[in-house]
């Protein structure tokens, strides 16, 4: 784990220093420029990976008109100051965005009302400007509410009922986890639960930034509780991996530890992290410290694959090629479980210690 971790923070440090900043190319070529979030975790240094390698492709290619350059922003106010430089900017061609979060709506606005194409990818900002606009190009996404109605169909076979409760550990404030809860709620009602029974049966935590420590913390911080839920759906695959060393760690008492044992049916994830799938083949190298707690337990694993972002960056070019482009892309997911992990491989690799 501590290798692979390593292994992340030194990648995405590589990428981080050899991407742009705001300023413009000297190649002579207008630019493309992709923003995406810094590699805060797993997932997002993943994109970054894919971005800068569909990029490097491009920008072999003989005869390629445009420079792709892949821009990492560490925080949303990053990410607007350097929509505002862009924008000021005669030599960008189109942009590429995955917006860091809601807060970067008046930046998303911005684009909308101005003559950039653009392209938005996974957390997709829309607004009456957004919707009107002729710079908008497309916006590129896996199947968010497919993730929560696929996690909802698998607890109700794996036989939830109306009198159980339910943990959610969501990732942040944008469209991502609104449309995960949305796909989870909507498939229950359509299973019998009422609005009634949602509320006072699913608790949330806070938002865990897509953080592994923080999904950690936060399970450990609701030790005394953690006993009363039998399902447990995490917004992503590094959360589920938190919840595992929050039960392999010694923060939470034994005692809680053993109620939750007996109580737990299923943990559901999503975005297919390579780790997550050890765990679920069980050939993890912590495996027999996580299944002392889940050894009873259901996990799996909704797909969300971070290449989508090739996708995205093909919309542009298409656009900029005068060809049709699809307004909304909507990306289909899979459940991975047991039956049929053997044949998946993730991102980020294998954890070997």
């Amino acid at each position: 784990m501590k290798n692979r971790r390593i292994f992340t923070l030194l990648a995405a440090l590589g990428l981080t220093l050899g991407l742009a900043s705001c300023q413009s190319s000297d190649s002579g070529k207008q630019e493309v420029r992709i923003l995406v979030p810094s590699a805060d975790h797993g997932w997002t240094g993943a994109v970054l990976t894919n971005a800068q390698s569909h990029a490097d492709e491009l920008n072999k290619k003989e005869g390629q008109k445009y420079n792709f350059v892949v821009t990492a922003c560490e925080s949303a106010e990053v990410q607007m100051n350097t929509v505002n430089d862009l924008e000021a900017s005669s030599n960008i061609a189109g942009i590429v965005i995955l917006p860091y979060d809601n807060t970067v709506e008046s930046a998303i606005t911005k684009l909308a009302n101005g003559n950039i194409p653009f392209v938005m990818f996974d957390r997709i900002i829309t607004n009456d400007a957004v919707n009107g606009s002729t710079s908008y190009v497309s916006g590129v996404k896996g199947d968010n509410e497919g993730i929560g109605k696929e996690t909802a169909k698998k607890f109700i076979e794996l036989g939830l009922q109306k009198t159980d409760k339910i943990l959610v550990m969501p990732g942040d404030n944008s469209s991502v986890p609104e449309l995960r809860n949305k796909g989870f709620y909507e498939e229950l009602k359509a299973n019998g639960w009422s609005q009634t029974d949602i509320d006072s049966q699913i608790k949330s935590t806070d938002y865990t930034g897509w953080s592994r420590e923080k999904g950690k913390k936060l399970f450990e911080d609701a030790q005394n509780t953690i006993k009363d839920y039998k399902w447990i759906f995490t917004h992503d695959s590094e959360i589920s991996m938190g919840v595992l060393e929050a039960l392999a760690g010694s923060t939470i008492s034994e005692e809680n530890k053993q109620a939750f044992k007996t109580n737990i049916k299923a943990l559901g994830s999503s975005s297919g992290l390579e780790e997550m799938y050890q765990v679920i083949r069980g050939d993890h190298p912590r495996q027999s410290q996580y299944a002392t707690y889940i050894e009873n337990t259901t996990l799996f694993d909704v797909t969300y694959d971070p290449g989508m972002i090739t996708s995205a960056i093909d919309d542009i070019v298409k656009h900029l090629n005068n060809e049709k482009v699809t307004k909304d892309h909507v990306i289909p997911v899979e459940v991975v479980d047991k039956s049929n992990v053997q044949n998946k491989t993730g991102f980020g690799g294998k954890v070997t210690a």
